[in-house]
């Protein structure tokens, strides 16, 4: 899931980009495909408590990233 949302995401990037959107919702976009990649990296590691708490924190920088772009996420 999170590759495709990293594709997804960048597609809106590019778009946003091509347009002339305000670079500041272009650094939150990209942190959003860094966030993304991040949890495949947490994913492919062994189970650990530090990994879920790794997880989990992605996760939560993750919603917050699209709460600043105004998106709510169910």
């Amino acid at each position: 899931m999170n590759r495709e949302e990293i594709q997804r995401i960048t597609l809106i990037r590019n778009a946003a980009v091509q347009i002339g959107v305000d670079p500041m919702h272009i650094c939150f976009l990209d942190t959003l495909v860094e966030l993304n990649a991040k949890m495949i990296q947490v994913g492919s590691q062994p189970l650990s408590t530090n990994g879920l708490l790794e997880m989990f924190w992605t996760c939560s920088s993750i919603r917050a990233a699209w709460a600043a772009l105004n998106v709510k996420i169910d």
